[in-house]
């Protein structure tokens, strides 16, 4: 029961949108990111309602629309920010791993499985993907 309704405070939202008007809820929640810790993003959230069983909601159509517009040329998606700082091990998110790194050109290895499963999950891709 508390999953079903939390899934409709995003669904309700199309997973980053405000109600009241339509606009972006945060700017960050249309970019892609790795780790993304205890933070959000469309991915995530399209992972969760994919998990949920969810991703075939139409209100997941516009998220899943905007992940697609992010698919690289090579065919993966980029890592575009993260939440992981590589220095600095006393502060939070600190990781020593570099996750792929961030790039609005290059494939994030960590994204694209991400996104690939989503839109599989979403029937988005041919089963040979």
């Amino acid at each position: 029961m508390a999953a079903e309704q939390a899934a409709e405070v995003f669904l309700t939202r199309q997973l980053f949108k405000r109600r009241r008007d339509g606009q972006v809820i945060n700017q960050r929640f249309i970019r892609l990111h790795y780790p993304l810790y205890w933070h959000y993003d469309i991915l995530f959230g399209l992972k969760v309602m994919a998990e949920a069983g969810l991703i075939g909601d139409p209100r997941c159509a516009a998220a899943l629309s905007l992940l697609e517009s992010k698919r690289l040329p090579d065919g993966g998606f980029p890592a575009e920010e993260t939440y992981a700082r590589t220095n600095r091990p006393q502060l939070s998110g600190y990781s020593p791993v570099t996750w792929g790194g961030t790039s609005q050109k290059s494939m994030n290895p960590f994204v694209t499985a991400d996104a690939l499963y989503v839109l599989r999950m979403a029937r988005r891709l041919p089963e040979a993907v």
